[in-house]
């Protein structure tokens, strides 16, 4: 066999190693969508059922996009089809969107110790959700953190915080204050992984108790009844929340700035009942609202008494 005849028999092989990369991996997709279309499961026990299957759909799309990318990139490693490597970047990142949207559902759509087994039984997926949220808000003019960060830094130094639902940890090493950091996952050293209704924390032992877009999952009225137990009196909350979660309508948002609006009333007057009053709210940015509030009164004697709103589910859209 010639050197000539050589090339087109390798190209070829690569050639037939793409296509089928691509064909397997619109048959994940296809099977995605049609999953997609059969709407959200409305019980506890399919939503159980359902989270390994949607890990495994996530996983073999992600073979099949490696699998493509190694077709695209040769046997060098490099990109020597030109636009091919521009195309795999694409469908990486739509399948990674993809992961994130689906555990963003189900975390909004569970309880705090069903979210808690899930994370627990396969921890990337909590790398792959935080993952998708970086490139969700990576274009929010402010972040919610940095808005932390500020709060805190015209605090004294001496006060102690609870960083509920803390992510990979950003504001404790950001702030002058001993700070105890709290998630589903242990993502870095000085995070405890937990449900947010139980930290192990002892009762009146915080100053400050920080929500930064951690109010996930449909209890989410326990996790502030635990902040409210390991608050001081006088002690502060702090709570930054995409401002749709407290509309029925997208047209409704510009209202939820407004201290007496309607769509934060029933939120508010639950706090209140843990003895909480609003000290400011900021709703400056157009993607979320931040609300001050200070533990000043005796909370009720049955906080499991207190009926939540719901707070719509914060569903980003494909990029």
């Amino acid at each position: 066999m010639t050197v000539e005849h050589e090339e087109k028999h390798e190209g070829s092989g690569k050639e037939k190693k793409r296509k089928h990369a691509e064909q397997k991996l619109q048959q994940l997709q296809q099977q995605q969508g049609t999953r997609s279309k059969e709407g959200t499961v409305s019980s506890s026990k399919e939503k159980k059922q359902r989270a390994p299957e949607t890990a495994k759909l996530g996983s073999g799309k992600a073979q099949a996009a490696d699998e493509l990318g190694k077709s695209n990139s040769g046997d060098g490693g490099s990109n020597s089809g030109g636009g091919r490597g521009s195309l795999f970047d694409k469908m990486r990142a739509r399948l990674s969107g993809g992961r994130f949207r689906s555990l963003n559902e189900q975390l909004y759509t569970c309880k705090g110790d069903e979210a808690l087994r899930l994370m627990q039984s396969d921890p990337s997926l909590f790398a792959q959700y935080h993952d998708g949220f970086q490139q969700q808000t990576e274009s929010w003019p402010v972040q919610p953190v940095d808005q932390a960060v500020k709060f805190l830094g015209a605090k004294p130094p001496n006060l102690v915080v609870a960083d509920f639902g803390c992510g990979d940890g950003r504001l404790a090493p950001r702030v002058k204050q001993k700070t105890h950091s709290f998630d589903l996952v242990s993502s870095a050293p000085h995070v405890v992984a937990c449900n947010m209704a139980s930290v192990p924390l002892d009762s009146a032992s915080v100053d400050v108790a920080v929500f930064s877009l951690a109010l996930m999952g449909t209890d989410y009225g326990l996790f502030l009844t635990e902040a409210a137990r390991v608050l001081r009196h006088k002690g502060w909350l702090w709570i930054a929340e995409v401002r749709s979660r407290f509309t029925q309508e997208p047209d409704e948002e510009k209202d939820v700035g407004k201290a007496n609006s309607q769509h934060l009333q029933p939120f508010l007057k639950c706090l209140a009942r843990l003895g909480f009053t609003l000290q400011s709210l900021d709703a400056s940015n157009k993607m979320f609202v931040v609300m001050v509030l200070r533990k000043l009164n005796v909370p009720t004697s049955n906080p499991s008494s207190i009926a939540w709103p719901g707070l719509r589910a914060c569903m980003y859209r494909k990029r």
